[in-house]
């Protein structure tokens, strides 16, 4: 170095050499908070007195008193000399590594022992050779181990609750007093380097001891180095409880602005928010920003997605990220920028530009500090992807190639040479190389992660060098003991010890601690100290060794492998077979869980590959599912390699180019599905999976002509005899309205299809189903294609060959503004489509509009239609009633459920508006019976009616529950109730609320009499299989939760115990729907036989299911496997729209909540004489909830 840098030392002064010692070693390694090998570096130093590069360097880091200063006003020089001198460091580090990857080898037990036992005495022939370890600070092993500790960490604790960058700045008054005349902190990284890392440590103190935020409970942290050089830390922070969980807009607010300061009121904090908190300007205002990136179609954003839009107050949003708080307030920065003729401009950053931070931390510090909520678990995956991406690298492209040597029989070799990928490309900043020298702490993990070993019986790892004698190796083969083995050691010791409490794997390194001291073992802690268990990862691919890893998330207490194996006294042969008898791989939940944890750290690439084996072995229940659920892990690399790959280019001409959902990533991702699975004969096709929609491979040409498919030829069974006589018949019956409408419409079709597109309102019980089928007998008694479908599976039920809407369109479930369905030109449902002479839509009020301008722009497509006409030319009929139950948006309030309303899309005009106002049910009824109607009709639109309206005398009201419960279901007719099933098909009590019906479920099933039969599920958080997040939700917490649509942990039933409801849509062609009611005839261990109430009257079978809540339903993901059902004497209001019922007893105790409940509840009842209403004490009144700009009119 002194060679190379003469300008610095030109006294020819000594650098580094081998010989230099330290001048007082020390006995023992100092504690240090310092990365795996300067921990190791640090050690040999002290033991040897040798003195090391690093430490050397790091003793040239000072300015001393009678040494020349030179060295630190070389400026550019310095900031050379810093980097060459840790690039030596590290050199020599790298050197030692690849002079030794011929001597260090490792191989499982087993292998090795065969070597011996086969007295092979050339052990250079055993084992692989190590290249890159671990141990590296910043190699691809060490990256990717803090990762996945950082996620063992995530899954413990559950999401984070702040995500914290901390960015230092040259500005800091400690810095400035430091340097020499003439510098600046450029000229310094030292100082930068120094100051910085006391400011974290402050920072550190301020979030774990001081607690600003709450009660400290873990964090991660990583140090990374701009490309102008300053230092900067993410850091993801857990805090303890609930009361520091900052998942309201109030909490947020508290510590969270996104606005500038008030420059009369604090304008300390005004200053230091506008130096360092504003981003920008950027977009149009300066494209010549860093922070612009090119989009799709060529354009300059901010990468950034800056400029922020106003937000009058913070809502936290599904997606997990939080819309902070920015109101026009009026203030502003005024700012300096150059437009493209280089004049500067004056230019106001207001609140849209300022990036979240945390006042008393900006103050604090004088820094730029980004603090951001970890609103969602979700937002986990990303943040630590983002923050162990790993060591930053110029842009170079480089090739490996195969070698062959020159030697005759040898074969060509893959050379694959980790030390020179590292260096090649390696971007060093002067301050990283200050960090590293100076060994402070890269990276920080709290609490401690504990790795455990998985291996097979006889194949732990085993590491040796071949010059070893025999004898030795025989000491290693038998001092070869893992953590697994340890745990099945002490588990086998302590079994049948008072108080031993058998644990899962995972959970050992909570309580216990390994002892690497030999002999090797565990033992109990004797601290309060702790430490999160991760046990390494195995995909479906490793066979056995997945299968034991599955095993070992389950089984508390194992003491061998043999034990693993072992369900019900019977030890299995492997552990898949041992894994089927505990049916932990019988369906889909497993490999959601695999695809769940898969997703967590393994590439888009690898998700792809497992998924198209799984598809190939036919070992998904459904594939869609996972599909719709994993689709963006899948795809997560593909719009880097769409840019890789030069199609960007290609796609920025063909602005007009569709793609699945709108993302060319997950477009892409299917075309690279369709082209593995049609390289071994199959297709997306077969699997239900949508296909690509844009052409990729320049293959696909349209299809020509009517292809008479499956689903054609099932469409036309229909006897066109027997249509015809139910057509007359019903028509026969029709009253002069239902007349007038059928006419309208079957004349429209007749004289001009392309524009013959319907809404038919109507109240229930007044027709439109009777419509409906005449329609459909209509036409099919003339060959006709009709498809009749439904917003809700009981509704499609009640249409002759219905189906849910979602199922027979493939609407995607994750619905929004420029959602297509999942169908193609090409498809066998498209070729049905464009042959149908009517679509019959029913209960369409209830479903978000986004669906029906899904289904529109998807016709439009495979019709090869324009903008400018509707639903593909193809005559369309919808129905419904808008008193009822509107769209649910999640998280939405009464402006967002509107604006999900049919009436407003941009179809709603298009339509021709029918309506059926005479209740056919109530038409020879008594007076008492068209005072209901009447009534009921009222109810929505009435001024008066709306709010809290008084329940008219001749419905019969009570307040006592057992008399309720009794008026509905007398006691004697739950003596015997397989014999009375018809009794129970049409009559149901109704709920608000979910807390309600499951109590009166409950108390009606102790009045039944027969063999009770409990059922228990299986409760995970779902993460991933290691299952750690079950530590922060206990088993008896999880089944203590009943979230809807799901069934309860404990589930009792009776056989013949009517009835049940569905809570999957099973199959819907057989009747088997979300929210059809069964009757129980047979409960075996694994399936039960069941009996549809109404409809078909089928049997079916129906074994376990996986079922999972929806994101943001809870904290968490809650996946229960149970038998998919739910007593259902009672049901919520919204499951039973729909339904008409001849008995309904309505549970008022809780009021109504949003539009269309009470419409809907009151109007399942045939006859008032068959309504039953539950009141508080001494209330005579209840709400009624109604959004007028929903309801229907002539005028709209």
């Amino acid at each position: 170095m002194p060679l190379h840098y003469v300008l610095l030392f030109p006294r020819g002064e000594y650098g580094w050499h081998w010989g230099l010692r330290l001048q007082l070693p020390a006995s023992t390694v100092d504690a240090m908070d310092v990365d795996n090998e300067e921990a190791q570096e640090e050690g040999q130093r002290r033991a040897t007195g040798r003195l090391t590069q690093r430490a050397f360097y790091r003793f040239r880091l000072h300015v001393r008193n009678g040494e020349s200063k030179i060295l630190f006003l070389s400026r550019r020089l310095f900031q050379q000399y810093l980097i060459d001198a840790w690039a030596v460091c590290e050199q020599t580090k790298l050197n030692w590594i690849k002079a030794n990857q011929t001597t260090l080898r490792a191989d499982v037990y087993k292998g090795l022992a065969d070597a011996i036992s086969a007295s092979d005495t050339d052990l250079e022939t055993v084992g692989r050779t190590f290249i890159l370890p671990s141990s590296f600070t910043g190699g691809p092993r060490f990256m990717a181990e803090l990762y996945q500790n950082a996620m063992a960490i995530s899954r413990f604790f559950g999401k984070p609750t702040l995500f914290i960058t901390f960015t230092a700045n040259p500005n800091w008054r400690e810095i400035q007093d430091e340097l020499l005349p003439g510098q600046s902190a450029a000229d310094r990284p030292d100082l930068v380097a120094e100051v910085f890392n006391r400011k974290h440590d402050a920072l550190l103190k301020d979030l774990k001891q001081k607690k600003i935020f709450g009660a400290y409970k873990g964090i991660v942290k990583t140090i990374e180095y701009q490309k102008r050089g300053l230092p900067h830390s993410h850091m993801l922070l857990f805090l303890d409880n609930q009361n520091d969980r900052f998942d309201t807009a109030e909490r947020i607010d508290q510590i969270i602005s996104t606005e500038i300061p008030d420059v009369h009121q604090d304008p300390e904090l005004h200053a230091i928010v506008t130096r360092n908190m504003m981003h920008g300007p950027c977009g149009g205002y300066n494209k010549k920003s860093p922070c612009m990136v090119k989009d799709a179609f060529g354009n300059d954003v901010c990468s950034k997605k800056f400029p922020k839009p106003y937000q009058p107050a913070t809502i936290v949003p599904d997606d997990g990220y939080p819309l902070y708080r920015r109101r026009m307030d009026g203030r502003s920065h005024v700012v300096r920028i150059k437009d493209d003729q280089n004049v500067y401009h004056d230019f106001h950053m207001t609140n849209e530009w300022v990036v979240a931070y945390n006042p008393f931390l900006s103050k604090r510090y004088s820094a730029h500090i980004n603090v951001e909520v970890c609103a969602s678990v979700q937002a986990i995956k990303y943040i630590n992807k983002y923050i162990y991406k790993g060591s930053d690298q110029t842009t170079l492209k480089t090739t490996t190639t195969a070698t062959t040597t020159a030697t005759a029989g040898t074969a060509a070799m893959y050379q694959n040479d980790e030390c020179a990928k590292y260096l090649n490309g390696r971007y060093i900043s002067p301050c990283e190389a200050v960090w590293r020298l100076k060994e402070f702490p890269m990276h920080e993990e709290s609490p401690p992660v504990t790795t455990l070993a998985i291996h097979l019986e006889n194949e732990q790892p085993v590491y040796f060098d071949p010059s070893w004698p025999q004898s030795r190796i025989d000491n290693v083969l038998r001092e070869s003991h893992t953590t697994l083995m340890g745990y099945f050691h002490y588990n086998a010791v302590n079994q049948n010890k008072p108080g031993f409490q058998p644990l899962l794997y995972q959970q050992f390194p909570e309580h216990m601690t390994w002892k690497e001291k030999k002999p090797k073992r565990w033992e109990a802690r004797r601290t309060d100290t702790m430490s999160i268990g991760r046990m390494y990862y195995c995909s479906p691919a490793a066979g056995e060794r997945y299968y034991l890893r599955l095993l070992l998330t389950v089984v508390r207490g194992a003491t061998s492998f043999s034990h693993l194996r072992t369900v019900n006294n019977h030890e299995y042969a492997t552990f898949r077979e041992a894994c089927m008898m505990l049916h932990l791989i019988e369906d889909d939940g497993e490999w959601t869980r695999a695809f769940e944890e898969a997703a967590t750290f393994a590439s888009g690439y690898a998700m792809r590959s497992m998924f198209v084996s799984a598809l190939m072995f036919n070992s998904l229940v459904s594939p869609v599912q996972i599909w719709n659920q994993f689709c963006e892990s899948f795809c997560d690399d593909l719009e880097h390699a769409i840019v890789q790959k030069g199609y960007l280019l290609l796609l920025s001409v063909q602005p007009d180019a569709e793609f699945y959902h709108g993302t060319r990533s997950l477009d892409y991702g299917l075309y690279l599905l369709q082209t593995s699975l049609g390289a071994q004969d199959r297709s997306l096709g077969q699997f239900n999976l949508p296909l690509p929609l844009f052409n990729w491979n320049g293959l696909i040409s349209r299809m020509t002509g009517i292809q008479r498919n499956s689903l054609i030829l099932n469409e036309m069974s229909y006897l066109q005899d027997q249509e015809a006589f139910s057509y007359q018949q019903k028509y026969a019956q029709m009253n002069a309205t239902q007349k007038h409408i059928f006419e309208t419409i079957t004349s429209s079709i007749n004289s001009n299809a392309n524009s013959s597109h319907f809404f038919l309102q109507g109240p229930a019980g007044t027709g439109k189903t009777f419509i409906y089928n005449t329609l459909c007998h209509f036409y099919r008694r003339q060959g006709k294609i009709v498809l009749c479908v439904a917003s809700s599976g009981i509704a499609a039920l009640l249409l002759p060959g219905g189906r849910t809407s979602h199922s027979r369109f493939a609407i995607p479930l994750n619905i929004h503004e420029q959602s297509v369905c999942a169908i193609k030109k090409n498809d066998d449902l498209a070729d049905l489509i464009r042959e149908t002479a009517l679509i019959i839509w029913d209960e369409v009020p209830m479903q978000h509009r986004y669906c029906f301008e899904a289904f529109d722009r998807t016709l439009r497509d495979i019709c090869s239609r324009g903008d400018e006409v509707t639903f593909g030319d193809i005559p369309v009929v919808l129905g419904g009633d808008f008193a009822q139950i509107p769209p649910v948006v999640r998280q939405g309030g009464r402006p967002e459920i509107v604006n999900a309303s049919l009436k407003s899309s941009r179809l709603w005009p298009k339509l021709q508006k029918l309506s059926l106002t005479e209740n056919m049910r109530l038409a020879n009824s008594n007076d008492t019976d068209r005072q209901f109607a009447d009534w009921i009709g009222k109810m929505s639109y009435e001024p008066s009616m709306i709010g809290s309206i008084a329940l008219p005398s001749f419905l019969r009201q009570m307040t006592d529950l057992d008399q309720f419960i009794e008026d509905i279901y007398p006691q004697h007719v739950l003596q015997c109730p397989l014999q009375n099933s018809d009794f129970f098909k049409e009559r149901a009590i109704l709920c608000s609320k979910n807390v309600n019906v499951d109590a009166i479920n409950s108390k009606v099933m102790e009045n039944v009499i027969g063999e009770k039969v409990t059922l228990y599920s299986a409760d995970t958080v779902q993460s991933d299989l290691t299952n750690t997040e079950t530590q922060a939700y206990p088993s008896e917490y999880l089944q203590a939760l009943s979230p809807s649509g799901l069934p309860p942990a404990v589930l009792e039933l009776k056989v013949g115990l009517p009835p049940v409801m569905l809570l999957k849509n099973l199959n819907p062609e057989r009747g088997l729907c979300n929210g059809t009611r069964l009757i129980i005839q047979q409960i075996g261990q694994y399936v039960l036989k069941v009996k549809i109430l109404g409809g078909s009257g089928a049997v079916e079978l129906i074994p376990r299911f996986t079922l999972s809540t929806l994101p943001g339903t809870l904290p968490f993901i809650l996946t229960r496997k149970q038998f998919p059902f739910k007593v259902s004497f009672a049901m919520t209001i919204n499951k039973s729209q729909g339904q008409s019922l001849r008995k309904v007893a309505v549970d008022l105790r809780s009021p109504v909540f949003t539009h269309g409940q009470l419409y809907v509840a009151m109007s399942r009842a045939t006859s008032a004489n068959g309504m039953t209403i539950l009141l508080p004490e001494n209330m005579k009144h209840t709400e009624n909830v109604v959004y007028p700009e929903v309801l229907f009119s002539d005028t709209t």
